[in-house]
């Protein structure tokens, strides 16, 4: 609604900066004008410097705030709730913190990874020493329900989206460094 979105992430690690990015890659995708703010805390762990980062990229205007920060992300999605933005989670479905707020989440499935790996390791796939990147089709990283807080032809949407990334129609860029 504002033109404005935020990001907040632990630290800038290569994994956490591609997933943001790809988070502002996606924004710009639908609206080349939105503003997109990401912040990195230094930390997984301390909830009220997440709260505090959040609080700030909602008084710059952000009316949607994604987190990969771990349990620092309990305080974005805190401030998302306390000051009526929306949040996106991270890791597992974090609708049941706010469900009024959390209209879905970017979820890990590090069991189906985890199975993977072995897999490949059993049938002799596998190869050691190179970072193995799970996209949307290895289906280990879905989004959560919309649990209703999106309009459904907007969820329609970024389904379309999803498969149409997943059949290779849509190429997202991998950024392991921060663009701004």
């Amino acid at each position: 609604e504002t033109g404005k979105i935020g990001a907040i992430g632990g630290f800038a690690l290569p994994d956490v900066v591609c997933w943001l990015e790809g988070y502002r890659f996606g924004a710009l995708d639908a609206d080349p004008d939105i503003e997109v703010t990401i912040a990195y805390i230094d930390s997984f762990d301390d909830i009220a410097l997440g709260k505090e980062a959040a609080l700030a990229q909602i008084s710059a205007g952000a009316d949607c705030i994604i987190h990969i920060a771990d349990a620092a992300g309990i305080g974005v999605i805190q401030a998302c709730q306390q000051e009526g933005v929306w949040a996106i989670g991270f890791a597992f479905d974090q609708n049941a913190l706010a469900p009024e707020t959390v209209i879905t989440s970017a979820m890990v499935d590090y069991g189906k990874m985890v199975v993977d790996a072995v897999g490949e390791i059993k049938d002799g796939t596998f190869e050691f020493g190179i970072t193995h990147s799970y996209g949307l089709a290895s289906g280990a990283v879905p989004l959560a329900d919309y649990y209703g807080l999106v309009p459904e032809d907007i969820a329609a949407e970024a389904e379309d989206i999803q498969q149409r990334i997943i059949d290779g129609e849509i190429e997202v860029p991998v950024v392991y460094e921060p663009t701004e």
